[in-house]
């Protein structure tokens, strides 16, 4: 199959403008009270019925508000829509600002506080998700935060794992018991 020339090309683009913009006048003389289906009819057997099937439903509104007036085509020829880019990706805000320093006693004291008062409001207890979206901290640090007044015996735990419900003081729940050393057995000489 032999390519198009340079020439050809430019011809076929200025030959399709120049049908879409006579297609457009004859569309906008037809009258208002003509049906797409008729339209459709007529075009068929056409040497414009390519343009026709080509045209956008915004190019045969515009011809026909217009009233034959047809606009000049930038750009592509018709039936090739635009290339539009990608909107850009929203990505999840950070809570940067006003995140505690836990590196310090002061910033350990502060959340160890904020998640005291948090517990203090909720008697039935809360799990570490509903803490965590008050806290402006890391889970990491609600965690580790939670393990310190655990052991100091200022709340306890139910559950495991995700369903872990953390209550202030000793509430219905006990902490988890510390865990048992196992006596080394005693080798017996044979």
């Amino acid at each position: 199959m032999a390519r198009k020339s340079n020439i050809q090309t430019l011809l076929d683009a200025a030959f399709a403008d120049a049908s879409s913009a006579i297609l457009k006048n004859v569309i906008s003389s037809m009258g208002g009270n003509t049906t797409v289906h008729d339209l459709v009819i007529a075009m068929k057997g056409t040497s414009f019925e390519d343009t026709f099937h080509a045209m956008t439903l915004a190019e045969l509104g515009g011809a026909i508000d217009s009233g034959g007036e047809a606009t000049p085509r930038r750009g592509r020829r018709p039936g090739r829509p635009a290339k539009t880019k990608p909107a850009p990706r929203k990505t999840a805000a950070r809570k940067t600002s006003s995140r505690l320093n836990t590196r310090t006693a002061a910033g350990r004291d502060k959340l160890d506080e904020m998640i005291a008062g948090i517990l203090q409001a909720a008697p039935e207890g809360l799990r570490s998700e509903a803490i965590n979206a008050q806290v402006p901290a890391d889970t990491a640090q609600i965690r580790m935060s939670l393990k310190r007044m655990i052991a100091a015996g200022q709340v306890s735990s139910t559950g495991e794992k995700r369903a872990t419900t953390y209550i202030w003081g000793g509430g219905a729940g006990a902490a988890k018991p510390a865990r048992k050393r196992r006596s080394a057995k005693k080798k017996t000489a044979k």
